[in-house]
């Protein structure tokens, strides 16, 4: 009995989903990048009393790293959410996970696909428009106008949200993993903005 085929059809499977398990890695890593710079600015910015701390620290700086965060945050979150082609160019983006094949055969394709489609391609219209715009670009009649494009925070974070519930949902139906989890700890850059507050809060 030639048993040949059978396995070189599995050897192929498992290559596959190794390049895929590769991809997935490489898009979440940007995804933990955006969830350390909310962590980050969450904790400087979202309590009061530390965005007094800082505002009499120094509030032109702080001003400046506010800017420098939130831009990061959206610029990163609309590569995250690009398309998967571009031109001739292909981009390693939600989209492009979503048309592989070891997630278009799994039993959680559908549900997958609808936060992608009814959540995550909304939410980033605003981000999209700013970063194409304004971001990434200085379009003359943007610039010119009184009526600037510019994402509120709100904004910013319902689109986090929308990635993150997409990436927890892929690990969970394809990998069978229900935990999103880093390899370098959450609490690290707590600390660090916590470490940063109280030596400022002593001055």
């Amino acid at each position: 009995m030639n048993t040949g085929l059978p396995r070189f059809q599995t050897i192929i499977k498992g290559q596959i989903m190794e390049q895929f398990r590769s991809e997935f890695i490489k898009a979440r890593k940007i995804f933990y990048e955006i969830k350390h710079l909310k962590l980050t600015y969450e904790q400087l910015y979202s309590d009061a009393e530390n965005r007094q701390i800082i505002s009499e620290a120094s509030l032109e700086f702080f001003r400046l790293v506010h800017w420098s965060f939130r831009d990061s945050m959206i610029l990163q979150l609309c590569k995250l959410t690009d398309p998967a082609k571009q031109g001739r160019n292909k981009n390693l983006t939600l989209e492009y996970l979503l048309s592989t094949s070891e997630v278009k055969k799994n039993a959680k394709y559908q549900e997958i696909t609808d936060v992608y489609i009814q959540k995550i391609t909304h939410l980033r219209k605003p981000l999209k428009e700013f970063r194409h715009k304004l971001g990434a670009h200085a379009d003359y009649p943007t610039m010119m106008s009184s009526s600037i494009v510019d994402p509120v925070e709100g904004e910013i974070f319902a689109l986090f949200d929308a990635v993150e519930e997409f990436f927890i949902l892929m690990n969970s139906s394809v990998f069978g993993c229900s935990s999103l989890k880093s390899s370098s700890s959450s609490n690290s850059y707590r600390k660090g903005a916590s470490d940063l507050l109280k030596i400022l809060k002593k001055q």
